[in-house]
């Protein structure tokens, strides 16, 4: 099964369906872990997508890159809800602390 054009750096659960990965290739991927079809692609990291995590409860992602942004993901639509700017360096880990402000500003 080839989901991406390069490696891949994070691979995040999603339901007992779905998963995400994220890849050299600068998508994040939804694939259907039954079929290996892929489902939706998210596109809007300018370099390699480090670090994924699911927002457990939502229809929600994290990504970090090493474009030294943290963007927050619509998994149903694939659409960028925030990106988080700032870091000096890569963002090489990402989690879902229970805390995130969904907020209702969209800024790409």
């Amino acid at each position: 099964m080839s989901i991406h054009s390069n490696c891949i750096y994070a691979v995040s659960n999603v339901d007992d369906e779905h998963f995400l990965s994220g890849s050299c290739d600068r998508t994040i991927k939804l694939t259907n872990s039954i079929t290996g079809k892929v489902v939706r692609t998210f596109r809007g990291h300018p370099n390699w997508v480090l670090s994924l995590a699911h927002i457990v409860g939502t229809d929600y992602a994290i990504s970090g890159s090493a474009d030294k942004t943290v963007k927050l993901w619509n998994i149903q639509t694939g659409e960028c809800i925030r990106t988080c700017k700032g870091h000096t360096g890569w963002v090489r880990a990402v989690a879902d602390l229970g805390c995130i402000d969904m907020g209702t500003t969209t800024t790409s």
